[in-house]
């Protein structure tokens, strides 16, 4: 492998001074038309900050899932990461815990996390696999008044390809990766269209499987690759256009991921470019994801409306190592006595097994969650030419959460064992928690041209939020009480703005102003620890004051976009903790600004050659009075940063196509930055860490014609395995999860 490496590193470093002659250009700016503002524009008159993943793009760069087109828009970042399903992703600076902060739509439905034990669902977005899409759009900035809750730092919006009514076509791919330090990998991805009806009814079914190798080793647990990961999923799309004016689009989504541990090594464990982890049992996950869209949209003289019902299931089992807390907090040891090299050679376990709480280690909590998500807007849309266009809808949502939770100890080697009724055996606690959304909303937007060049904009959004959460006690540590806890409701009302200057100051160049708001509505917490009740949280807010530009050369080789932008946060939700420190809630901080700038670069630099240089600046901190927690781990002060935000993030890319007798031979290369980044709060808090600034280096070389597409790539080429995220908790070694470790891919596409 590793001369295979150098190999591809040597041949792409090669082909950016090499004098040759291509037939790839870069698309046509004029070209791109966007869905973002729920309508259809071009992306170069489009007053938005906003970026494109090309379905090309996608293709040729490999990326099939969020952690591989990253690195391609600025500002966008992810800020914990345990492995797929369980990141939480961030723009603009914008990262904290409780409901996501950017929403991720796949075509019309909203994804929903996971809520997990503390309502934390922005942490575990799902992460769908990428393939047969139509191309990725990525709003940075908050968009409360078209999408809601849930978009404070921006949405993005990945859009299947359609059903085809006009002619058969199939494609089939295969690939096999190897990363440093792990076993094999391999990938098997299909694609069949099939119209139905000349022009008016096609099928379009696609189906992957993924076999991803892991690369974490358990040192107590004597297993490895325990991060490994299987995917199996695909998408059923039906599109029928009885005449030009009406269509009914079906989407549905399936996809089933399991892996055997968290991307996670731990800090003392890890030796040179070994990736190890110190945890005391198997830390399963499975997430098993069910989503269906229905559209019909109506084309009409004077407004396009379009309807849509979207529906989700998702159902999520995971296991946490719960040992250290068992030793540490619950039965009260001293590091001293027990420390970290030595827990798992029974003594330390024969000493809290004897205590008064009895056999408690080793300690796993194991939940099941389900999430059911159900969504319905309708809305309209101006069409025709004149001076005003507008959009305005409703929005409702139903939502039902659950988590079946039960901590018990394992065996010897780390795993659960289950009774006939899915009771676990040796179990010590266990609860059901349940919680019920409901949301619903009203939003509109004007256009209006003041003038030629100059259109104004106004948009608003009201909604109402009703929130309940239950717990049942079904068995309690000792001779604690059981049985329903006392219901816990609270409801919140929004109503969110935005305002909005254009200036089309020729063909070239735009110029816009704006003004919006974000929102996440408040709610009740589940109850924590021993605790009947939690106190509820409140609803936080944003304000983002931005002006930017577009520019294009009139020949199209150049194009240049930029931005700056100043975001003022209100009543920041975040993960906090009870009294003890040991269990989680949402809770709020203050105040917080983050401002910075956004700029991206795409040339044509000569025939067949394309340059892409993309960077962005976020500085968010803390700002103003701070309200006094319970614990210093919890403590914010003004002038602290955001945890897991990185103050610079950029990429250079270079790509270059020559033709070769029918083929074309396609060379890239891309080098990715993420600047450093803190977690935790308070330097003198014993959760803190300063993560030191991050780059990848990405090469690829391919072979493609109508019918064939053959592509060698290599992944994290220096083999950087410095922390992308972490985490420390109760007397826990430092936690952190890594870029792949550096990857060969050898893939092959046939097309029918």
């Amino acid at each position: 492998m590793g001369l295979a490496i150098r190999w591809l590193s040597v041949g792409a470093i090669g082909c950016v001074s090499a004098p040759l002659v291509g037939a790839q250009q870069a698309p046509d700016m004029q070209e791109i038309v966007v869905t973002a503002t729920k309508r259809e524009s071009v992306l170069k008159d489009t007053s938005e900050s906003l970026s494109v993943l090309s379905s090309e793009r996608l293709a040729d760069t490999g990326a099939t899932d969020f952690e591989s087109y990253v690195r391609f828009v600025p500002g966008l970042a992810q800020s914990s990461d345990l492995g797929p399903g369980n990141k939480r992703y961030s723009l603009r600076g914008i990262s904290s815990g409780g409901e996501p902060l950017v929403g991720v739509y796949y075509d019309e439905i909203p994804a929903l996390g996971s809520p997990g034990e503390s309502l934390d669902a922005g942490g575990s977005q799902p992460d769908i696999k990428l393939w047969d899409v139509e191309r990725i759009e990525v709003l940075r900035g908050p968009q409360g008044t078209l999408y809601g809750s849930g978009s404070m730092g921006g949405t993005i919006r990945v859009i299947s390809a359609r059903p085809d009514a006009k002619a058969f076509s199939a494609t089939a791919e295969g690939s096999w990766t190897s990363p440093e330090g792990g076993s094999n990998g391999y990938s098997a991805k299909a694609m069949i269209n099939a119209p139905l009806i000349t022009d008016q009814l096609a099928v379009r079914l696609t189906g992957y499987k993924f076999d991803e190798a892991g690369w974490i080793d358990e040192v107590f647990l004597g297993a490895h690759d325990v991060n490994s990961t299987h995917t199996d999923g695909g998408r059923l799309g039906v599109r029928w256009t009885p005449n030009e004016r009406l269509s009914f689009t079906s989407t549905t989504y399936l996809q089933n991921a399991t892996s055997g541990g968290t991307s996670e090594a731990f800090e003392g464990y890890t030796s040179g470019d070994e990736l190890r982890a110190g945890n005391l049992v198997r830390q399963p996950f499975e997430d098993r994801l069910r989503m269906t869209n229905f559209v019909t949209e109506y084309r009409g003289d004077h407004a396009d409306i379009l309807y849509s019902f979207a529906y989700q299931d998702r159902k999520v089992t995971r296991s946490i190592d719960q040992t250290r807390f068992a030793i540490f907090g619950l039965a009260g040891v001293p590091p001293a006595v027990c420390p970290d090299s030595a827990l798992a050679d029974g003594s330390c376990y024969a000493m809290v097994n004897s205590g008064p709480f009895g056999t408690v280690v080793p300690l796993v909590s194991y939940g099941v969650e389900t999430n059911v998500a159900r969504t319905h807007e309708l809305r309209a849309t101006s069409a025709g030419s004149g001076p005003i266009h507008w959009t305005g809808g409703l929005y409702y949502e139903s939502r039902d959460t659950s988590r079946d939770g039960q901590v018990a100890v394992t065996d010897a080697n780390g795993y659960l064992a289950f009774l006939p009724d899915g009771t676990a055996e040796k179990r010590v606690y266990s609860r059901a928690n349940s919680g019920k959304r409901q949301q619903k909303a009203a939003f509109g937007e004007i256009d209006y041209e003041l003038a030629p060049g100059w259109t104004a904009t106004g948009g608003i959004r009201w909604a109402q939020s009703n929130q309940t959460q239950r717990q049942r006690i079904i068995q309690n540590f000792g001779p604690g009480p059981v049985g329903p806890q006392p219901e816990q409701s609270a409801s919140s009302d929004n109503t969110v703005g935005r305002i909005k200057l254009g200036w089309q100051a020729s063909k070239q160049l735009l110029l816009y102003g704006l003004v919006s708001q974000g929102f996440r509505p408040g709610g009740p917490n589940q109850p924590v620890g021993f605790n009947a009740s939690a106190p509820d949280f409140r609803s936080d807010k944003l304000l983002n004051s931005e002006l930017g530009g577009k520019w294009q050369s009139q020949d199209g080789r150049l194009y240049v976009e930029a931005d700056a932008f100043r975001i003022d946060w209100s009543n920041m939700q975040f993960v906090t903790t009870d009294s003890t420190g040991a269990f989680t809630l949402i809770g709020n901080a203050g105040d917080a600004v983050s401002s910075g700038a956004e700029a991206r670069v795409s040339a044509r630099v000569a025939e067949g050659w394309t340059v892409d240089v993309a960077s962005a600046y976020n500085r968010a901190r803390f700002t103003g009075p701070q309200p006094v927690q319970g614990l210093l781990v919890n403590q914010t002060e003004s002038g602290d940063r955001l945890p897991g935000v990185p103050d610079w993030t950029g990429v250079v890319s270079l790509d270059h196509a020559q033709p070769w007798s029918t083929w074309t031979v396609q060379e890239g290369i891309d080098w990715s930055y993420t600047g450093d980044r803190v977690i935790g709060f308070r330097p003198e808090a014993g959760n803190f860490r300063s993560l030191p600034a991050i780059s990848s280096f990405n090469a690829r070389i391919g072979l493609t014609n109508e019918k064939y597409a053959v592509w060698l790539r290599g992944y994290n080429l220096s083999n950087n395995l410095d922390p992308v995220t972490g985490r420390i908790e109760l007397n826990t070694p430092f936690r952190y999860s890594t870029l792949r470790p550096r990857t060969l891919e050898l893939s092959l596409q046939v097309r029918f």
